[in-house]
């Protein structure tokens, strides 16, 4: 046990005790090279013997790097106890979520499990695989920014060929630990699904799934998520159980595969597979103390045994006739017309006949009875949180980009259903980069100018009542049109200079008042943060295509917010770690950056925390390209649309905000981009 205030290692400076498991304790501590907070995890159980493979396997996790992991900063050994360092994650972790709060959303649960799935999809794609081996809600920390993080590698493995190794002992936490983890079998990324199942599990019933082993033996039986938690559609019920299946085989074949379920029910096999091993009721026997690695030799027998006895009984029977005392399962013809005169069941798939159905002679074959499924009405829910978008499009004359809406919803069953395509402006010249107002009443978008003499900003209501207005009227070309959050003001950019060096602009939204922000660099895109206390922006210097920030001024000195001062967003080098950035875009809970990352010919969507602290691990790639750009975010911060060119011509997509469910949203054989949220149902 470390004391508070001793120093470990001579750098790090405990703390206070954070917990304590089967396999460690996990500490406090202020690294005092760094000056930062620091996780540090002991082992409970020195062994020597393992030293050598803990530095392998610690060196391995040191090298990872992921937005939902913590950073292992260091690793050593002192008189046989292995320690690993890690980012220490301020917030409370899921378990006491689930005491205090009780059964989570779906909508929360699915966004977890996004970013957690793939943290552990990322952790099985190394060589050799990492196996975390302790997934559960209390190894799931929800940052200050709302992110969950897996945490504690305290008995994380990898897996080389046919060899297993391990940083320590065996560890399990019943409920969460799939049964291959228990004893000396093997375990795999599969125990890793099972584990990430359950812990979904959990989240949202409120409770853990029953012990594995237990279940493995006929002990206890797997409560079906669908009575814990109505409200969860079935396909995610399905996934889960599936994921939670007692044999390592019935699962889905890796995470990707139990993620993708949970997004796209489609997903699913068509032809029902078990969620979970048939599970027998509960019989122990008295009397005995059977061990349990005998037990599990015992089930397998008897399991066998059964399956035996009704394939032999099934074919014995139907060879000597029905027994008027034995119940009896009819064959179906498919060409027969029902005979019988019992009501079907609304739930029943199959119906079972028994002795008092067959006491009369048996002269013909009893048929199922047939019913109509009823197909449940579909639940429509908004993306994005309004599910409601503009985009420009030419689908109106198949030339002229015009401004047009849509309604965008999910279905319970996963699907997108696009409708209620409505067209806002009929005036010549391509209507491009699309942005609505806060309020939800206007859009701005770029079109050419009276005259065709430039582009400029203009504005027309959402529904078109009224004819588009031009705001800016500048020399050169206006574009990238940004409003403030608290729709007072827009910022703009314009090349009109004559050098043509492209120069950020403040305006009233009524195009009075306008000002120029920039002097001596090249400088658009500009893009607010929530609060209005930030104002991101790209530069170019030297080529460089640089994101940076202007300050607000002091509210007692201007009138309004005068963003001066530039400064970087990223500290990490001279030219940052974000790339060639154009087209940035705040997300609305203020946590990233959206923006167009251009390499050569190739476009593709990357994001950046803010604060950006680790650039390796809070710089995240979205799209692969090759032609993607403009992010749009969702007032909620959940989706993102953006363009991507599809056989020459380009489409608007969308993606959750983690990269996941791309799907083409507008389909048109012509031209659709620019794509923008409305911020207000």
């Amino acid at each position: 046990m470390l004391e508070q205030g001793a120093m470990l290692n001579n750098r790090y400076r405990i703390r206070n005790k954070l917990g304590e498991g089967g396999m460690g304790t996990v500490y406090l501590a202020f690294d005092t090279s760094l000056n930062i907070d620091v996780a540090i995890k002991a082992s409970l159980r020195p062994l020597p013997e393992v030293e050598r493979q803990f530095l392998r396997e610690a060196h391995l996790l040191a090298g990872l790097r992921h937005p939902n992991l913590p950073r292992v900063i260091d690793y050593f050994v002192l008189d046989n106890v292995p320690y690993l360092v890690m980012d220490y994650i301020p917030g409370q972790d899921l378990e006491t979520l689930i005491k205090k709060e009780g059964r989570q959303s779906v909508e929360r649960v699915l966004e977890w499990a996004r970013q957690i799935g793939g943290a552990v999809k990322y952790l099985h794609s190394q060589n050799p695989p990492v196996i975390h081996r302790d997934i559960k809600p209390g190894n799931i920390r929800l940052s200050v920014e709302g992110e969950a993080v897996l945490v504690d590698f305290g008995i994380a493995k990898t897996v080389m060929g046919d060899q297993v190794t391990e940083t320590a002992a065996r560890s399990y936490t019943p409920g969460y630990a799939p049964p291959e983890q228990y004893g000396a079998m093997r375990t795999g990324p599969k125990s890793d699904q099972y584990a990430l199942a359950a812990t979904l599990y959990a989240l949202l019933a409120g409770q853990k799934p029953a012990d594995a082993v237990q279940r493995a033996l006929g002990e206890a039986t797997l409560t079906p998520l669908s009575q814990l938690a109505p409200e969860v559609p079935a396909g995610i019920c399905a996934a889960i159980e599936r994921g939670l299946a007692v044999r390592p085989e019935d699962r889905f074949p890796d995470v990707e595969s139990l993620l993708h379920a949970l997004e796209d029910p489609l997903a699913q096999p068509t032809v029902p597979v078990p969620s979970v091993i048939p599970e027998r009721a509960a019989h122990p026997v008295k009397g005995r103390n059977i061990p349990k690695r005998r037990r599990w030799w015992l089930a397998g027998a008897a399991l066998s045994g059964v399956m035996f006895l009704m394939l032999f009984g099934g074919i014995f029977w139907q060879g000597v006739g029905r027994m008027s005392q034995m119940p009896a399962t009819p064959t179906v013809s498919p060409s027969a017309e029902p005979t019988s005169t019992h009501p079907p069941e609304a739930t029943a798939t199959r119906v079972v006949l028994g002795a008092a159905d067959l006491s009369h002679e048996a002269t013909e074959t009893p048929v199922l009875p047939t019913f109509t499924p009823v197909t449940p009405t579909p639940v429509l829910l908004p993306v994005g949180g309004t599910g409601r978008i503009a985009f420009a499009s030419d689908r109106g004359d198949g030339v002229t980009l015009q401004i047009w809406t849509a309604r965008v919803m999910l279905t319970d069953e996963g699907m997108l259903e696009v409708s209620d395509f409505q067209q806002v402006t009929h005036s010549p010249g391509d209507k491009t980069q699309l942005r609505w107002s806060p309020d939800g009443r206007w859009i701005l978008f770029v079109a050419p100018a009276e005259g065709d003499t430039g582009l400029d900003v203009w504005a027309i209501p959402a529904d078109g009542s009224l004819p588009p207005l031009n705001l800016t009227r500048r020399k050169g070309d206006d574009t990238e049109p940004a409003f403030s959050p608290d729709g007072r003001l827009i910022a703009f950019t314009n090349n009109g200079r004559e050098d043509g060096v492209r120069q950020l602009y403040l305006m009233n939204v009524d195009g009075s008042g306008q000002t120029r922000l920039s002097y001596d660099q090249e400088e658009f895109g500009a893009t607010w943060s929530p609060d209005m206390r930030m104002l991101a922006f790209v530069m170019n210097v030297s080529g460089r295509q640089i994101l940076n920030l202007r300050g607000e001024s002091d509210p007692a000195v201007e009138s309004r917010p005068y963003y001066v001062t530039p400064q970087r967003f990223d500290f990490s080098s001279l030219a940052g770690s974000l790339g060639q950035v154009a087209q940035p875009t705040w997300s609305p809970d203020g946590n990233w950056v959206a923006y167009t990352r251009e390499e050569g010919s190739t476009r593709r969507i990357f994001m950046a925390r803010y604060p950006l602290r680790n650039p390796e691990m809070e710089v995240v790639r979205l799209s692969d390209g090759p032609r993607d750009s403009a992010p749009a975010w969702s007032v909620d911060a959940q989706w993102l649309a953006f363009n991507r060119v599809v056989d020459g011509d380009a489409e608007v997509f969308i993606m959750r905000a983690n990269g996941q469910f791309q799907r083409n949203l507008s389909q048109s054989p012509g031209r659709d981009q620019d794509a923008a949220w409305c911020p207000v149902p």
